[in-house]
């Protein structure tokens, strides 16, 4: 059975029905936890890697976080004070992994490192079930998660970061002991690696909290839009939707909501029935409602080649990124450039790393409710802070070149027609499949963008028109006349829109 499954739950659902627990081979793992609560678990968890790195034994390091941008900036801060500690002390290489990042990229993980080096893996809960990496010795866990919420009554999901179940605790754990397993099944002698050499786990939490922890992660079904769930019951013939013997019931509201959001969508009639067409058709598209019914829409728009692209795309992980070749890359050319970031609320500027000269550029960005101007400018600078903003800039600047002043939609278009464009220019060089792959991955570093969720976006493309041939929809463009298909998009995600308040808020 699975290591997070409620093996109760499921066997009181089915009838009392029994369930085989089959043990593990367990190898040592040392826990240990703070003696207070951290206020600031990413700086907890850096002084937790440095101590493990200059204390502890040879092995690496496990250290999960709750997103890309944690991630990110861990990286950076061990490398800025790896440059502090002395030469000998400085062999630690960090490897990160979470969903977004290219899967060439992602294969890094699992790759050795060098001869004399200490790898520190910094990761998302993406390693806590979908992976097990080999060599990890120490587990770094600050006890939260970022995890997916949805709230009933104002329709908005979003990902929150929560406390871990003991559930997800004990998972984390494992990787000590998977990875023990490893090392005992392929090290070359008697067979004792995984006893000789124990694991630890750092949780950055007193041990009381541990004892306060949900036993188990609270099921998706209760914290996510039912909408679909609701549909594909519905073109099963259950009717019953509030009295439905659901394993994990979810809240009377969030099932009312759906209903609600259905209805508005015209996927059910007065009487909760399916509606015929719309609502059969709905129920036909593997999407969201709202994604289906804008399909649907579109063919009656003569957009629906638009359309297709952009459900495809917003189906995706996020389509711009900055690969970290490109940080590396800007930071051994000397590439990267002074700063001055100008802080309007606080009317001060932090400049640095050197004094102004002549601006290349400049951007206006938010962060924690304060408005920056921020600026980059010459002489070039050699610094990790350089190089990490004029990355920022090189990629704000090749966004600009797809985007479009009509809408975030229109900018998925183009990057989509732009990199169909580039393919077709391939296939006339008559290039062999696997060259091809190779130069359209080229062309997304070059414009920083995630090859592999542009790949996964062509192949939902594929899929979802399949399925609207097969349903008799039109499918035409509207060229560049985008007027039709804004028109398309105001008529399809109506459930989206808000109005501006004369105090400045908005409301649905």
């Amino acid at each position: 059975m699975s290591a997070s499954l409620d093996a109760r739950g499921f066997s009181e659902y089915f009838g009392g029905a029994k369930s085989v627990h089959i043990q593990g081979r367990q190898f040592p793992v040392d826990i240990f936890y703070t003696h207070h609560a951290e206020p600031d678990y990413v700086d907890a968890a850096l002084s937790t890697i440095f101590q493990i790195h200059l204390e502890e034994g040879p092995g690496d390091m496990l250290v999960f976080l709750t997103g890309q941008e944690e991630i990110e900036s861990v990286e950076r801060l061990v490398q800025e004070r790896l440059r502090q500690l002395p030469e000998g002390s400085q062999k630690l290489l960090t490897v990160p992994i979470f969903s977004s990042l290219p899967s060439e990229q992602q294969m890094k993980t699992f790759m050795p490192a060098p001869a004399g080096f200490r790898k520190v893996i910094l990761t998302t809960n993406i390693a806590e079930t979908s992976v097990t990496i080999p060599g990890i010795k120490y587990v770094i866990d600050p006890g939260v998660v970022k995890a997916r919420t949805y709230n009933a009554h104002t329709g908005i999901e979003s990902l929150d970061i929560v406390k871990t179940s003991k559930a997800q605790a004990l998972q984390r754990r494992m990787h000590v002991i998977n990875t023990l397993g490893w090392l005992l099944k392929f090290s070359h002698g008697s067979g004792r690696a995984g006893r000789e050499r124990p694991g630890k786990c750092f949780r950055l939490y007193p041990e009381s909290e541990f004892g306060q922890l949900a036993d188990s992660t609270e099921p998706e079904i209760k914290r996510c839009n039912l909408s679909n769930v609701i549909l594909q019951l519905k073109a099963l013939g259950v009717d019953d939707i509030i009295g439905f013997d659901f394993l994990e019931k979810p809240s009377r509201m969030a099932i009312v909501k759906s209903l609600e959001q259905l209805f508005l969508l015209g996927a059910i009639t007065d009487d909760s029935k399916l509606s015929d067409p719309i609502g059969h058709q709905m129920a036909r598209l593997p999407l969201d409602p709202i994604y289906s019914k804008a399909l649907i829409l579109a063919s009656q728009f003569y957009c629906l080649e638009e359309m297709l692209i952009t459900v495809a795309m917003l189906s995706v992980e996020s389509i711009f990124y900055t690969p970290r070749e490109k940080l590396e890359e800007v930071n051994q050319s000397g590439q990267g450039h002074g700063v001055i970031i100008f802080d309007e609320i606080e009317k001060k500027a932090n400049v640095g790393p050197v004094i102004l000269h002549e601006w290349i550029g400049y951007d206006i960005f938010l962060f924690k409710d304060h408005r920056f101007l921020l600026g980059f400018y010459h002489p070039v600078v050699r610094t990790t802070v350089g190089a990490s903003y004029t990355c920022y800039y090189m990629a704000r600047t090749a966004m600009k070149c797809f985007s479009s002043l009509d809408g975030d939609h229109i900018t998925l278009i183009n990057v989509y027609r732009a990199s169909d464009e580039f393919v077709e220019k391939i296939k006339q060089g008559n290039d062999n499949k696997e060259k091809a792959e190779k130069n359209l991955r080229k062309w997304c570093r070059e414009n920083f963008i995630n090859s592999r969720s542009l790949r996964h976006a062509h192949d939902i493309h594929s899929q979802i028109r399949r399925h609207a041939e097969q349903m008799g929809l039109r499918v035409a463009s509207c060229g560049d006349d985008m007027l039709q298909f804004r028109r398309c998009l105001s008529a399809s995600f109506f459930l989206n829109a808000a109005l501006k308040q004369p105090e400045g808020t908005y409301r649905n």
